[in-house]
This record gives C-alpha cells, structure tokens and sequence, in this order.
C-alpha cells in the first residue's frame, strides 16, 4: 500500500493579548490601580500624575487595549450610551453628538449614534437597532409623535431621555425653542427692520418646536407694532437646495421684506444662498 505523504504547514503561533496584568507588572503598580487608570474602573484610589502617565505610557508601549467584551461581562454593562438624532449634516445635531460624546467620554462611557436620515414615522427600529447593541441607556432626540416615541412612552426595557418635545411619561429635557424665536424676531426690529418674514419649510409646521417658534415670532412682531408675514415653502427640513429655490423665489417676487427669520440652521443656510443669487446682500 502507498501513502502519500504531505508536508504539514505550521503557522507561527499568534502573540499573545497583553493584559492588564501584564502592564501593571511592567508599570509596577496593582492591578487595580492600572485598571482604574485604563478601563475607568470605579474605585476610591487616589492616583498621583505620575503614577497615571507611566502606566499609560507602559500600555502604550505594549499595545495593550481594553476588552470590551470581558469588562461588559464583568460589570454587566457595556458602558455606551445611545443617541437617536437627527443627521449630523444638520449643525444642531453635529454639535448635539459633540457634546455628549464629550460629556460621555469624561464618565467613562462611549457613545454610539444612530441617525434618523427623515424616517420619522420608522424611528422605531432605531431605537431597536440601538437596544440591540447592548446600550445602558439611550438619549432620543424627538419634536412630533412617531412610531418611536409612542413604543418608548409604553414601556421600553432600556432607560431612554427624550430632547426637544416633552413627555409626562417619560423623563425628557427640553428647549426653549418659543424664547429663541422671540429673542431672534427683537433682535431684528432692534436693528431696524420692519418688514419681517418667518421663512420655515411646510414640514416644520406640523412640529411642536416649529408651532412654538412660529406662534412666538408672530406674538413678537405684532407686539412692536409691525404685520408678521410666513412664508411657508414644500419641502424637508434638511433639504437646503429647496430652501435655496424658495428664497431666491421669494426675493424676486417681494421687494417689501427687509428680514428674514428662518426655521433651523438648514433653512437659514438655504436661505442666504437664494438671496444672494436674487441679488440681495445679506449681512
């Protein structure tokens, strides 16, 4: 009988993980104390600044990183929060997410986002998608009634803050989005303007926040003695090309306006965009 036989590969054997004990010998320290320098692991030990930046600099120098998965099982959290916004393309929610990760990154949390790219009747499965990445809590931004918040308002078996539209069941943080609109609509009559316009796109007007702004520009306005005029256009509330065609459409079609107060910062941006290309400076 003939037997073939096959030179057998041998792989290299893969290095080893460096742990947290490893940089701990090395840094000449507990291993507790590396771990509440490295993983923010709570603890009532005082660590001197030298003491912190070696041992950083040891696991630094030995490639060490956390194990996310070994510490989620150990605390049984995964210590990341969620937050449900709007897309970043949009100032507000870009400075939104900052802030938080920053707030977040300072309490040893990590943040992961998820966008609502204008599904607003489909934000369910956001919040979904954010529970099921194991998330100990979750933050959503929220101004109308969506499938989303009508789940989170029955009961969500994942601790959730609503920003922006207030809820009596659930705890929520809001703006003064009524404020801001008043002190934007004076600004302008202080200034000298007299033929002010509220510019919002047809969307906004279905909106808690975009009813407030509208309802308080006009209070204001008529409270100077002046007529507020709305000027209200079909589209999105992220879509500044539609913004842009809307102004520069009402520019050449209204020489009596001499202000403008717009919506968001999309919309204000779309704006000025369309005026100019009416031909109109804007400060």
């Amino acid at each position: 009988m003939a037997v073939d036989f096959h030179q057998m590969e041998h792989k290299a054997p893969e290095p080893k993980r460096t742990t947290l004990r490893n940089v701990a010998a090395e840094a000449g320290v507990h291993v507790a104390t590396a771990a509440v320098i490295l993983n923010g692991a709570r603890s009532s030990t005082v660590v001197s600044p030298g003491t912190r930046q070696r041992v950083i600099d040891v696991a630094a120098r030995l490639g060490y990183s956390a194990n996310r998965a070994a510490q989620t099982l150990r605390r049984q959290r995964s210590m990341t929060i969620g937050l449900a916004a709007g897309p970043v393309q949009n100032p507000f929610f870009a400075e939104m997410a900052t802030l938080c990760e920053s707030f977040l990154l300072d309490a040893g949390y990590e943040l992961v986002m998820a966008m609502d790219a204008g599904r607003y009747l489909d934000d369910r499965a956001i919040l979904e998608t954010l529970r099921a990445r194991g998330v100990d809590g979750i933050i959503m931004w929220s101004e109308r009634e969506t499938e989303g918040r009508r789940l989170a308002e029955k009961g969500f078996d994942c601790p959730l803050v609503f920003f922006g539209y207030p809820s009596e069941s659930v705890d929520s943080v809001t703006a003064d989005f009524g404020l801001g609109a008043q002190m934007a609509a004076e600004h302008l009559v202080e200034v000298g303007r007299r033929r002010v316009g509220y510019f919002c796109p047809s969307e906004s007007l279905a909106l808690w926040s975009g009813n407030l702004r509208l309802q308080r520009f006009c209070d204001t306005i008529r409270a100077n003695g002046f007529h507020p005029a709305v000027f209200p256009y079909e589209g999105r509330l992220g879509d500044v090309s539609r913004a842009r065609e809307a102004a520069e459409s009402l520019a050449r079609t209204s020489d009596t306006l001499d202000g403008l107060l717009c919506f968001n910062d999309l919309v204000a941006i779309g704006a000025m965009m369309g005026l100019r290309r009416a031909g109109l400076r804007v400060p």
